[in-house]
């Protein structure tokens, strides 16, 4: 299984000790000692901290690695001229809620103060939004602390997302406001994995051919973050019905997965028909996989879907269009 980063400022840890909330200090316990972490706590504290000994035997019988920086380690990670994809998508626990809103301002990172944990404790459990079948359209109102999440990169999963016009304005747009920051300082990678060519059918003058679709949506992109600088890829996939050359679709399922969430939409994205009304009862599932136990296989699920895109669109049997860049620092932290 893959493990994710975490940069740990000791100022963290002992804020959060300091608040003697035993339930939260024992789920971010267990996030750390089942993940790689880098942390500036030191070494007289080790032994005067019952959680840090058990942490130092857990990562004896090597359960967990645990790697000395130096106190400034997190700012050099963010004052440097080149960025690598494990720093971009790590989680950073930190002290300072001024510096950790400032890194996340600019570089869409997943930071986070022990009060940030105690105000949004589903980090540590996972969430869940439903939908009632005749629900009126809100843009994803219901989801909004969820989706709002800190990110960088993004990959969406949605092989009807084309299928009909409407879902564009009820669907993909909405999803996007709600995701995309306003500006970062570095590029924000989106890659949505679909059936796009499905526009051709609409029947809009707007789109007769294959040339016209994916400026269409990169347009729509920077219609909705003009200062955002996007790098963007949209790739038409095989569904699980679908074969090409004998080779089975990996798609039906729908996903959201950014740097530092996986949302599951086993009923779609696509909730709202022409009537403004979801049709369906659904549901939204949120984790941070960063922040999760593991015990119901959420990370690994995560990095499998990351696997499956990442060895998706480099398959012509598979991916049978692209247009755009093909780039998402996601795919870096699998290949």
């Amino acid at each position: 299984m893959k493990k994710s980063i975490i940069y740990l400022q000791y100022g963290f840890w002992k804020s959060l000790r300091e608040k003697k909330d035993d339930f939260i200090i024992w789920e971010i316990f267990k996030v750390l000692s089942s993940n790689d972490v880098c942390t500036d706590i030191p070494i007289e504290a080790w032994g005067k901290d019952d959680l840090l000994r058990l942490w130092l035997q857990q990562k004896a019988n090597n359960k967990a690695d645990i790697n000395p920086c130096l106190p400034n380690r997190i700012e050099s990670v963010f004052n440097s001229s080149t960025f690598n994809a494990q720093d971009l998508c790590a989680t950073y626990l930190v002290d300072n809620q001024l510096l950790c809103d400032g890194y996340i301002k600019k570089f869409g990172v997943f930071c986070l103060t022990a009060n940030d944990i105690y105000k949004q404790q589903a980090y540590l459990s996972g969430d869940a939004v439903l939908f009632d079948q005749y629900e009126k359209a809100n843009e994803y109102e219901k989801c909004k602390v969820q989706l709002s999440s800190p990110c960088n990169s993004l990959i969406i999963i949605d092989p009807y997302l084309f299928d009909e016009k409407h879902y564009i304005n009820t669907a993909l747009k909405p999803l996007l406001n709600r995701i995309l920051p306003q500006k970062l300082s570095i590029p924000f990678h989106i890659t949505i994995f679909s059936q796009p060519l499905n526009c051709l059918n609409w029947g809009d003058n707007e789109l007769t051919k294959i040339e016209d679709v994916f400026p269409y949506f990169y347009d729509l992109i920077k219609q909705l973050r003009k200062d955002l600088e996007v790098s963007f890829t949209l790739c038409h996939s095989t569904k699980t019905s679908d074969r090409r050359n004998g080779v089975k679709g990996d798609f039906h399922s729908r996903y959201i997965l950014t740097n530092c969430l996986m949302v599951q939409a086993e009923d779609g994205t696509d909730l709202y028909g022409k009537n403004e009304k979801c049709g369906k009862w659904s549901r939204f599932v949120f984790v941070w996989p960063s922040l999760d136990d593991n015990k119901r296989k959420d990370v690994e699920y995560y990095y499998r879907w990351l696997e499956i895109t990442s060895k998706n669109i480099r398959n012509p049997n598979k991916c049978l269009a692209s247009w755009g860049t093909k780039e998402n620092r996601l795919f870096e932290l699998v290949d």
